[in-house]
């Protein structure tokens, strides 16, 4: 390379003296024990400096620098090999502190304005840490006069920056005014403040180590000011806040297809109160009026909700039993193998005799004419709907109305009498019923003078749990019938007309009981029935034993409304 000596002892080299100087330009060099006027030539090439090197750098170096800026490559070699630098213009000028102070102290001057230090503290700090400036104090002005490189300056300049500030108001506010946060920063900035109007409002912010315009311009956009800052006087007003969006509403309509639409709309109106809902009996639609987010929330709930519920069938069987038969069985109310959950006969006895068993039982009773059966009606019912099995009679009567014109009117009136069952099923998860049991018992006790019959009603409320398929059982009506009974030698006794002389009429009085049996069933689903190995069919139909009136029965409907299955039978 071109090397030229010059009368101050120094060497000049030429670098990229064509190009731009860039002192960012980033470095990937790799050195091994190389001479240091090679070095800093090859940084400054980089950088597009020219080299003015001080006969006195000597020596070699290896390093490695890899994606460095040339500024700071040149930096850290200068101050591990002990040597100063200036950039002056586009020449790179190196040599030691020395030898730079007495060729290049009198480069620049650059007046600090102190606001918040004392010109003492500032001056002895600066000199501490800037050794290589003059520092003029001005009293007058409350001003440093630094003289010194420019890179020197620059440093003194941040260093004040961070140090020349107010330690009295904090930039760090938990809901404060703005009115307050204006003073603070522009008393920490040394600006005069002009507050047009009234300021509101209050923000949390800690803007310490910004830059004072830039947290001006945060604190306006938070608090919707118009700002002018302008020979160091900052005029402040406040606009008017810009309208909250409203919520974007909707309207959505939902068809349920097995939850009650009534209670549904009940529900979420106690859920949602600030939201509108309608239903549509007929095609069960639910509509939905509200905030977007919010329909979208209720149309979730209703998706989860509007499920099919699990469905009950509830076998009955009415059996007409002999109560001495009921005995000699080892049949009790109170003791024997029934659970019993109550004393009284209308209470629900669970049964431990499997199903089955019962069945047999039964039919030895019927084989020997000690029990007759009735009636075996079967309903099916949603799970938490009620459902209702009359087995009786409807008794008409005749009720006469008065007018008021004196006229008499007759209307037909029905009276109820017999077993009436309602049932309300629950299945856990578990596959156990629980069942509540609402009984009512009536029965015919005489005439009254006006040919009005006379009833006589008991009452009796259970809840009880039981297994799928497993029996209840419910007393109901004891009647007395007499019978006349012959008796006498056998063969002899049938003779006609000689036959009274071998035997003898007798009246006897047979108690009977009304029975209600209850198997309840669960629906199962079609594959879930097979895995379990569940046949309602025949477990239903074989309970019937195929006596008796035919089965009657229907499902409860989803909107509640009771299905009642009957049968007629005597009391």
């Amino acid at each position: 390379m071109l090397a030229v000596f010059m009368g101050l002892g120094f060497v000049w080299t030429p670098g990229a003296a064509a190009q731009t100087p860039n002192s960012w330009a980033r470095v990937d060099l790799e050195f091994d024990d190389a001479p240091l006027s090679l070095v800093f030539q090859s940084l400054a090439d980089v950088a597009g400096l020219n080299v003015l090197l001080d006969p006195s750098v000597e020596g070699k170096v290896s390093f490695t620098l890899r994606d460095v800026p040339a500024r700071a490559a040149i930096d850290l070699v200068a101050r591990l090999t002990g040597y100063r630098y200036h950039i002056i213009g586009n020449t790179l000028v190196v040599g030691t502190a020395e030898r730079l102070r007495s060729e290049f102290r009198s480069l620049d001057y650059e007046l600090f304005t102190l606001r918040h230090v004392e010109l003492a503290t500032a001056s002895e700090l600066i000199a501490r840490l800037f050794p290589d400036v003059d520092i003029i104090p001005d009293a007058r002005t409350n001003s440093l006069i630094v003289r010194g490189a420019r890179e020197d300056l620059l440093g003194v300049s941040d260093f004040l920056a961070i140090y020349d500030r107010s330690h009295d108001r904090a930039l760090e506010f938990r809901n404060a005014a703005v009115a307050d946060v204006l003073w603070a920063l522009a008393g920490r900035a040394g600006w005069n403040l002009v507050i047009e109007g009234e300021i509101e409002g209050s923000l949390t912010a800690n803007l310490e180590g910004m830059d004072y315009t830039q947290a001006l311009a945060l604190v306006s956009d938070a608090a919707s000011l118009n700002y002018r800052l302008g020979d160091g006087v900052l005029y402040v007003r406040q606009t008017a806040p810009p309208p909250e969006p409203q919520p974007v509403r909707r309207v959505a309509v939902v068809r349920l297809d097995h939850a009650d639409p009534e209670r549904t709309k009940e529900m979420l109106a106690g859920m949602y109160p600030d939201m509108h809902f309608d239903v549509d009996t007929q095609s069960r639609r639910l509509l939905i009026e509200g905030a977007d987010a919010q329909v979208a929330s209720v149309e979730r709930f209703v998706k989860e909700l509007d499920v099919p519920r699990r469905q009950v069938i509830v076998e009955a069987r009415l059996e007409e039993i002999n109560v001495e038969a009921l005995h000699l069985l080892g049949i009790d109310w109170g003791e024997g193998p029934w659970a019993t959950l109550n004393s009284t006969s209308l209470n629900p006895l669970v049964l431990a005799l499997d199903p089955a068993a019962l069945r047999g039982q039964l039919e030895a009773l019927r084989s020997n004419g000690l029990t007759t059966i009735l009636s075996s009606p079967r309903i099916a019912a949603i799970e938490g709907e009620p459902a209702t099995i009359l087995v009786g009679d409807r008794i008409p009567i005749i009720m006469q109305i008065f007018e008021e014109d004196g006229r008499i009117s007759e209307v037909l009136e029905f009276i109820e009498a017999g077993i009436k069952l309602d049932i309300t099923a629950l299945i856990g998860d578990d596959d156990t019923i629980t069942m509540r049991i609402d009984t009512e018992v009536s029965s015919i006790t005489g005439m009254t003078p006006q040919n009005i019959p006379q009833i006589r009603t008991r009452e009796m409320s259970a809840m009880v749990r039981v297994r799928d398929g497993q029996s209840l059982v419910i007393g109901g009506l004891i009647t007395e019938d007499e019978r006349e009974v012959m008796r006498g030698l056998p063969l002899l006794s049938d003779l006609p007309v000689l036959g009274r002389l071998f035997g003898s009429k007798e009246t006897e009085t047979v108690q009977t009981e009304m029975v209600v049996f209850l198997i309840p069933h669960i629906v199962y689903d079609e594959p879930e029935a097979g895995r379990r190995g569940v046949d309602l069919g025949q477990g239903a139909a074989g309970a019937a034993g195929g006596t008796g009136a035919a089965a009657a029965g229907g499902a409860a409907s989803e909107q509640g409304s009771p299905a009642t299955a009957g049968a007629s039978g005597a009391a």
